[in-house]
């Protein structure tokens, strides 16, 4: 008899009976073990060879595990056995009805693996006549292969400052059966579209012994590749939230081919340590705009410097602010003939560096229209 999750009410039904809730009543009902007439408890006699099952490391890509328990009856009478519980939708069981006396038959159990990776356990429970034991409880387990995966599988910078290198370290972790050793280093690359802001290191690799140890003594081990992740904001698109989704891609060979994971960065600007002000001015050609910088705790502070892109836009500071003060206005245009050809909508930025912060830009994107 084969039966599914679905189906149990019916098997139940069908095969237990009115029999088994008869003689297992006096026993439950009580609390105690059924005795004989010297008083004696009167011993099971349903048996099971394995009360469970370890599948041990498993390929996730494999469909079907199996195993056959046996059951024995002990009995000098025939006892019915029917599946009454599946731990799960992704186990199915075939077991005769009935077990002769002096018999042992087979209980098969499928499950499907779906992928799963890392450990797994779900458990089958059958019902028997035999009112010293009225449920038999199988458990079966395995541990799913882990493809290769990043740690953390997103990295993310906030507060970052407008210049410099932002650096941070992350794990590639992988599995290997070697005795020794850590096994060869995964492949990391970097989207092609941000291999000139984002760069990335190996620094080394550890294995923890005896980690993964399955059925049997044998097992894999978990190995940790790290590496160092180097973002270049200069290189970065403009904007004050910024993410690149899959910019690092780590590979690994395994036995149905290579495997592979990707980890995401995202970036968001501080403003700015010390000034405030506008993060984004629209420009036409002979329609310039003004942005006024101020300084957090009305300290004084003057413009050191500007860097500006494209090449046309240029920026001055109003007339009488080039000295200290608590606000410095600046006057941000696009030295462009209104006559000239249309080109589209072009991305800039203003980079002001200022006496308080020499080092620290103040950035203000721009935004250039026909």
């Amino acid at each position: 008899m084969r039966v599914k999750r679905r189906n149990f009410a019916i098997a139940v039904m069908a095969a237990m009976g009115i029999a088994l809730a008869i003689t297992a009543y006096r026993s439950l009902a009580s609390g105690t073990p059924s005795r004989d007439d010297s008083g004696d408890p009167i011993a099971s006699v349903v048996s099971v060879d394995a009360s469970g099952w370890d599948f041990g490391v498993v390929d996730p890509e494999q469909a079907l595990l199996t195993h056959t328990f046996q059951l024995t009856n002990r009995g000098a009478t025939p006892v019915e056995i029917a599946p009454t519980e599946l731990g799960c939708n992704c186990l199915s069981v075939e077991c005769p009805q009935l077990a002769g006396p002096g018999e042992t038959v087979p209980i098969r159990v499928e499950i499907e693996i779906r992928r799963r990776e890392g450990p797994f356990s779900t458990r089958v429970e059958l019902g028997t006549s035999d009112p010293e034991r009225p449920v038999v409880e199988l458990l079966v387990a395995f541990f799913g292969q882990p493809r290769v995966n990043i740690d953390p599988p997103s990295i993310r910078f906030s507060g970052a400052p407008r210049h410099g290198v932002l650096e941070e370290a992350f794990e590639v972790i992988t599995r290997t059966d070697a005795e020794t050793g850590t096994g060869p280093v995964p492949t990391v690359e970097v989207a092609e579209a941000h291999r000139s802001a984002v760069t990335v290191d190996y620094l080394d690799s550890q294995s923890t012994a005896g980690l993964l140890a399955t059925r049997g003594g044998a097992g894999l081990r978990r190995v940790a590749h790290r590496f160092m992740l180097h973002v270049d904001v200069e290189q970065l698109p403009a904007g004050e939230e910024i993410t690149l989704g899959d910019v690092v891609r780590a590979s690994a060979p395994s036995a149905n081919g290579d495997t592979a994971a990707s980890m995401s960065v995202s970036v968001s600007f501080r403003r700015h340590s010390r000034i405030m002000g506008p993060t984004q001015v629209t420009l036409r050609p002979g329609k310039p705009a003004r942005a006024q910088l101020f300084a957090r705790g009305k300290q004084a502070f003057h413009v050191v410097r500007v860097e500006s892109s494209p090449a046309d836009v240029t920026v001055t500071a109003a007339e009488g602010k080039s000295a200290d003060d608590t606000r410095q206005e600046l006057t941000i245009e696009v030295d462009r003939p209104r006559d000239s050809p249309r080109t589209g909508v072009t991305k800039g930025r203003v980079d002001v560096y200022c006496s308080l912060t020499p080092d620290e830009p103040y950035r203000i994107d721009v935004l250039v229209l026909p």
